[in-house]
């Protein structure tokens, strides 16, 4: 290996460092139905903490759009959404199934839905970073999304 392959995987390997150190989302979709804009706040529709950590007792805000779900030739739209909160030991705090089941007529052509989901934390939850899955389910189009995320609590 030459020495520039070698510097060239040690700045990779710091790059991956760097990214880890920090309040990261990923999403796995299939299908074209997707989380966009995802935001955290200590109210909704709040400023968005864009370091996601917030103080003990304070409740966070979780909002997004979804986008690229089907409708139907009737109109509806049918989107549900779970989500669960792991803390930092890797202990599930908090699951909900169907937190957002969206199953209603609307404007030929909608493409966007707004979603707000509020997270409190038992009075019991320490320090740390708190892992925030979130899963969308478009049930007339068959697709599928996963958000993962994290915020840290002071």
């Amino acid at each position: 290996m030459t020495l520039t392959n070698k510097l060239g995987l040690l700045c990779c390997a710091g790059m991956l460092w760097a990214v880890g150190c920090q309040n990261v989302t990923t999403t796995v979709s299939t299908g074209e139905l997707k989380a966009d804009n995802m935001k955290m706040a200590a109210s909704k529709g709040g400023e968005e903490r864009s370091n996601r950590t917030f103080k003990k007792g304070e409740t966070v805000w979780v909002s997004f759009d979804i986008k690229g779900f089907k409708q139907a030739d009737d109109g509806n739209i049918w989107v549900q959404e779970d989500i669960d909160v792991t803390a930092p030991d890797g202990k599930s705090i908090l699951h909900k199934d169907n937190v957002l089941d969206f199953h209603q007529k609307a404007d030929k052509g909608a493409d966007n839905l707004q979603a707000n989901n509020d997270i409190t934390l038992p009075q019991a939850a320490g320090p740390g970073s708190y892992a925030v899955k979130i899963s969308l389910r478009d049930k007339i189009g068959s697709g599928t999304s996963t958000v993962n995320s994290t915020f840290t609590e002071e």
